[in-house]
């Protein structure tokens, strides 16, 4: 499967690993995944985010914020400051949480959708908000993002 992925696509892997490390997870999940097509400038992926308000900074907010609510959800108090940052893990590293097992998995049956070898940034951002549950769908819905109509503007692009 890693070798469908394009330069740019393994790019934002490695940057998703960075993202995981800035907020002390254990691992890479698909929220880091999301973050780091849309901290890429350029991209015709974190332009079609940033057109539908989710740019890096924005998704970061959003992240906090859905982290508060599961915690308060779980009846358990905001920690102060920034809930998200933890001890940090660099140097090493981290694996694959199963939502960014997940991801890639959907990341190969879109780029056969597109009838293409090659897994691009664009696909892997789809496959992440194609999620039913967890982190990232929760993020958009927060947002107020249409998560089907940013899906259809993605796919109307050219494939890589």
């Amino acid at each position: 499967m890693f070798e469908q992925l394009t330069p740019s696509a393994r790019t934002i892997l490695a940057d998703a690993q960075r993202e995981a490390e800035a907020l002390g997870s254990p691992a890479i999940e698909s929220e880091h995944v999301v973050l780091a097509v849309s901290a890429r400038a350029g991209s015709s992926a974190s332009a079609a985010m940033a057109s539908a308000g989710l740019d890096h900074r924005r998704l970061r907010e959003l992240l906090v914020e859905e982290r508060r609510r599961s915690l308060a959800t779980a009846g358990v108090d905001a920690i102060p400051d920034d809930p998200l940052h933890r001890v940090s893990r660099r140097g090493r590293s981290l694996k694959l949480a199963t939502s960014t097992k997940s991801l890639l998995e959907r990341a190969v049956r879109e780029a056969g959708r597109h009838r293409t070898r090659t897994i691009d940034e664009a696909q892997l951002l789809v496959a992440g908000l194609q999620a039913e549950v967890g982190t990232v769908p929760r993020l958009i819905a927060l947002a107020g993002v249409d998560r089907d109509d940013l899906i259809a503007r993605l796919r109307e692009r050219p494939a890589a």
